[in-house]
């Protein structure tokens, strides 16, 4: 991730990852102090900034969704040159919405870019490398919580559209890391004897849960996972990690989320206006969800693994299907060491509230993008990507906790040389998979912009 992800900070010209300059305002306001930003009118809010900022973000806009057009000399030369300007102006973005939480990597990197004295071009580049860093050093923690069952989180994780977002401005990449986070901290402390250690595992998964949630409101359920896995000897715990999500999810609410709100929609867009008339016609909702899917099902899958820039460079079909095949391995690989196939009532009950959770996540994606994004009445809900489902798609990994066994291991001979040769074998085939990604994203970047 550290040396594909360098590449592509400097392969991925400034500003053309998805909202890269609004997260680069917002990364840049909260290094300003600004936690919470400014409503200057019922449909606008944003930050104040210097002058010169917003125009360093607009020197790269011919590259948008533009593939014909490649960086120039000029472009580089007019960024670099621009000052930081003594004057600061009120700018509009829609990136005020989110957390300082989802910004602590690139606003730590612009400090930097301050302390240095670095231009605004130089600035933006640091942001990219402190988000890097952050993002990468809460991934490996994660990944050091649970080393038995992290195979597909690692997967996921090695995804080229999650390495573009980890290495960008975007709070993309730092929804997955506290994702990945959250999985751990709390598996981690159902693996750890009752001390304060619990406690502590359990707070922090509820912490990083709650702080993807604030980022993105129809990720909320996602504070209920530790309920999965609740039984009586954990309730303690469980009721911690829950509490802790919905303390942090309820704080940004209400101090940060709601001083900022406005009524700004696309034209022909009215949330209040969608919800009457979603109440009138309560099966235009589920019609307008299943046409999404049969329209751009391909682009949803594509997304996942990778459609860099401002989603308009997609990869070969040959690497969707390679990495979708790793996907597989890697999924079935994990159940390996814990799952025990014997029908036991309580692994209905947790497959059940899995497949819940995951369910009433998705539903509130499409919910939250039909009323906010949508014109009202249309049969397709406008501004969804596949992006949104990196984060439930991570929840797989408690799947073999579903079906785990809590007695000894099985410490026999056999087992040992199997699960050696599965370790070989797979530790193999992610090393073979970290250099797929290296080179395609290398290539593909290339390619596109230079």
């Amino acid at each position: 991730m550290l040396v594909t992800g360098f590449f592509c900070i400097i392969l991925t010209p400034p500003f053309q990852v998805a909202d890269e300059p609004n997260h680069f305002m917002r990364a840049m306001q909260i290094a300003n102090g600004g936690l919470v930003g400014i409503r200057r009118s019922p449909l606008e809010s944003g930050g104040m900034l210097p002058q010169s900022v917003p125009i360093v973000t607009a020197s790269f806009d011919k590259l948008k969704s533009a593939p014909q057009e490649k960086v120039t000399p000029n472009m580089i030369t007019q960024a670099m040159t621009v000052p930081w300007s003594s004057e600061t102006v009120f700018v509009g973005f829609s990136t005020v919405l989110y957390p300082p939480s989802s910004y602590l990597g690139a606003a730590s990197g612009i400090l930097w870019g301050r302390f240095l004295h670095s231009s605004i071009l130089g600035t933006f580049y640091l942001a990219r490398v402190g988000n890097l860093l952050a993002n990468v050093a809460i991934s490996a923690l994660a990944l050091f919580l649970i080393p038995e069952i992290s195979i597909f989180m690692l997967s996921i994780l090695l995804l080229p559209m999650n390495i573009s977002l980890m290495a960008s401005c975007s709070q993309d990449g730092m929804m997955l890391a506290l994702t990945s986070l959250g999985i751990g901290c709390f598996l981690r402390c159902l693996l750890t004897m009752p001390s304060w250690k619990q406690f502590l595992l359990a707070s922090g998964a509820g912490i990083a849960f709650g702080c993807v949630a604030a980022a993105k409101t129809p990720y909320l359920m996602m504070v209920f996972t530790p309920v999965l896995l609740v039984n009586r000897q954990n309730i303690r715990l469980i009721i911690t990690s829950c509490c802790s999500g919905l303390s942090v999810f309820s704080i940004w609410i209400f101090f940060g989320l709601r001083p900022v709100m406005t009524k700004l929609a696309p034209p022909g867009v009215s949330a209040a206006q969608q919800v009457v008339f979603g109440l009138h016609h309560p099966g235009q909702f589920l019609w307008a969800v299943c046409n999404t899917l049969k329209i751009n099902w391909q682009g949803f899958i594509t997304q996942i693994i990778g459609v860099l820039g401002w989603l308009d460079t997609p990869f070969t079909l040959m690497t969707y299907i390679i990495s979708y095949t790793f996907l597989i391995i890697t999924f079935s690989t994990s159940f390996l060491y814990f799952c025990r196939f014997k029908i036991r009532e309580e692994y209905f009950l947790r497959l059940t509230g899995f497949l819940l959770i995951t369910t009433i996540s998705l539903f509130c994606i499409f919910a939250a993008l039909y009323a906010t994004w949508t014109p009202v009445g249309k049969d397709i809900v406008e501004g969804v990507q596949g992006r949104y489902f990196l984060p439930i798609l991570m929840l797989g990994t408690l799947c073999p906790f579903i079906f785990k066994k809590y007695e000894e291991p099985d410490n026999s001979q056999l087992k040992a040389v199997q699960i050696v040769l599965t370790d070989v074998a797979i530790n193999s085939l992610i090393f073979v998979f970290m250099l797929f990604c290296y080179i395609v994203l290398c290539k593909t970047l290339s390619q596109r912009y230079w």
